[in-house]
């Protein structure tokens, strides 16, 4: 039995049926190099059943403690069922990229049941009609709700469920499978009193010697005077109100190689991820502004990090951060706009050094309240609609970035093809994006409410034009680089060698009792000065263009 940490407890308390706390994703398969070609229902079960030791997390069921006197607790469920867990579904006729969004929409709608293990998987059958897929491919949607995993320990449920060849064996546990007694009311109240009045007072005794900084960072914030563009109030947008419980989710995916060119080619310490939202912000600006709708200011994107540490990388349940930064949407340049977000997410990451976000989310982040309390307070933020009374605060989306392998994997020998993250919505956040990179693509995904994107393909329209933009001007700007390199004429320097050689004629007239006049004409001198000057030629481009020449070898 382990006891929900903060942070976990947290996302509990923020479950509503409105915003269901889970996260998802969609992976497509290709089952022709699966043995057979071909694999079953019950084939997966199968799998996954020989590889549930290896995730023990899919059979942690949640156990409230009476009157919500504490943090809840996982145990292991002495009733777990996979075949509950595992569901299988066809689309109908014609099996197209539509028609699975919809599906992956419709079921990530519903909350996860919270009497069995917090998770659920989709087996999707008939994707016989999406452009680039074999036919024959299916898809796995798994859904698992944040207060088991994040981004980050997520990876290992990935790892669980997939192997690094199609020839797949069976893999059984190093030591038998136990599973918990459901722990008595009385056993769980009596665990609950000491931490009741403890928990509270040794928090609010940590917070007390870190208020100093948060307060002196907040007034930052408020003044708006950082870099980043974090602040604690951001444009009102139409993605910054309550949202219903309904979703719409479309993705769409890029070359890797295409992404890394831009950032190479524009250099100036630009990441992937920069590239990423350079993107995301000209979809969005795009989006808005053909409906009317862009403000003047720039929008600003919540970032989730992983804060964990060498000692705590192997530890379970969730320890991710956030920062916050301008994705600079009032910047029309695709360029520009990137190399300003890079700025912003630099700041952003010192920001939250300072302000030691890990420390703040992981000892006070559901930590403060008790169960009761921490969903009283959250229904009340929620039914008194303060945050749209007041604007939006921090963020007005949301972006993940999970780095996956540049290898293929497979499930039951089935190849994965492709994959989409598919992240939470919460009340004046309903749009978040999901960054994913997979053996030589990147895909990115949207997950929106669908009161305030009806049209999500024309969204992922408006993201892939923002790639095209953005590509297209890199390759401008490599091919004006090179332009001003060839063209731009080497100025001539002067040389200091003519003196010495002087100096060495002048010894020379010493050492042979000739004129001075006549050893300074010396002929060896003039092989010097021509080497100078070659040498001059060949360094002394104008800076910026040298500087452009020289990120260009490095891209190269």
């Amino acid at each position: 039995m382990k006891q929900l940490g903060n942070q976990d407890a947290g996302f509990v308390y923020n479950e509503t049926p409105t915003t269901p706390m889970h996260i998802a994703g969609l992976g497509i398969y290709d089952q022709s190099t699966a043995p057979g070609g071909r694999l079953g229902h019950k084939d997966i079960i199968n799998y996954v059943q020989d590889r549930i030791h290896l995730a023990p997390i899919f059979r942690y069921k949640y156990v409230e403690v009476p009157f919500s006197l504490d943090k809840p607790y996982w145990i292991e469920d002495p009733d777990f069922d996979i075949e509950f867990h595992i569901r299988h579904i066809a689309l109908p006729q014609p099996g197209d990229w539509r028609q699975l969004c919809i599906l992956a929409s419709r079921l990530n709608s519903r909350p996860i049941d919270f009497s069995r293990p917090l998770w659920e998987a989709y087996i999707i059958e008939g994707l016989d009609n999406i452009e680039g897929l074999p036919k024959g491919s299916f898809a796995i949607m798994v859904k698992v709700h944040h207060s088991i995993v994040d981004g980050a320990s997520g990876q290992a449920i990935f790892a669980a469920l997939h192997d690094l060849s199609p020839d797949s064996t069976p893999m059984s546990p190093a030591t038998p499978m136990t599973v918990d007694r459901k722990p008595t009311s009385a056993e769980l109240i009596g665990r609950a009193l000491p931490n009741l009045m403890g928990r509270p007072l040794s928090q609010t005794r940590s917070f007390y010697k870190k208020a100093p900084n948060l307060v002196r960072q907040a007034i930052r914030l408020y003044r708006g005077d950082l870099k980043s563009g974090a602040k604690l109030r951001v444009p009102q947008t139409r993605f910054n109100h309550s949202i219903s419980p309904h979703r719409v989710f479309e993705g769409t995916y890029f070359p890797l190689e295409d992404i890394k060119y831009i950032k190479n080619t524009i250099g100036q310490g630009t990441t992937v991820n920069d590239v990423m939202l350079s993107i995301i912000g000209g979809g969005m600006r795009k989006y808005l502004d053909k409906h009317d709708e862009l403000p003047e200011e720039s929008m600003c994107a919540m970032l989730p990090q992983d804060i964990r540490t060498e000692e705590t990388r192997d530890q379970q349940g969730n320890m991710v951060g956030g920062i916050f930064a301008d994705i600079h949407t009032n910047v029309e340049d695709p360029i520009e706009r990137l190399v300003s977000i890079h700025q912003s997410t630099d700041e952003a990451k010192h920001l939250a050094m300072e302000m030691d976000t890990a420390a703040v989310v992981q000892n006070y982040m559901g930590g403060f309240f008790n169960p009761r309390m921490g969903r009283r307070f959250n229904k009340l933020i929620q039914n008194s609609k303060v945050m749209e009374r007041f604007g939006p605060f921090a963020c007005n989306t949301l972006a993940t970035n999970v780095p996956g392998p540049d290898f293929p994997l497979y499930h039951a020998g089935a190849q994965m093809v492709a994959y989409w993250g598919i992240p939470p919505l919460m009340d004046c956040l309903g749009l978040g994006h999901a960054i994913f990179s997979y053996c030589g693509r990147i895909s990115l995904s949207a997950m929106a409410c669908r009161e305030m994107m009806p049209d999500p393909e024309f969204y992922v329209e408006c993201i892939e034009e923002a790639y095209e933009e953005i590509l297209t001007a890199a390759k401008d700007y490599e091919a004006e680089v090179k332009k001003a390199a060839v063209s731009t004429p080497a100025p001539k320097k002067r040389t200091a060698r003519k003196s010495s050689a002087k100096a060495t004629s002048s010894a020379k007239v010493e050492a042979t009792a000739e004129t001075a006049e006549t050893a300074s004409d010396e002929p060896a001198a003039k092989p010097a000065r021509k080497r100078a000057a070659s040498k001059a030629s060949a360094t002394s481009k104008p800076k910026a263009a040298q500087e452009d020449v020289e990120t260009l070898k490095e891209t190269a």
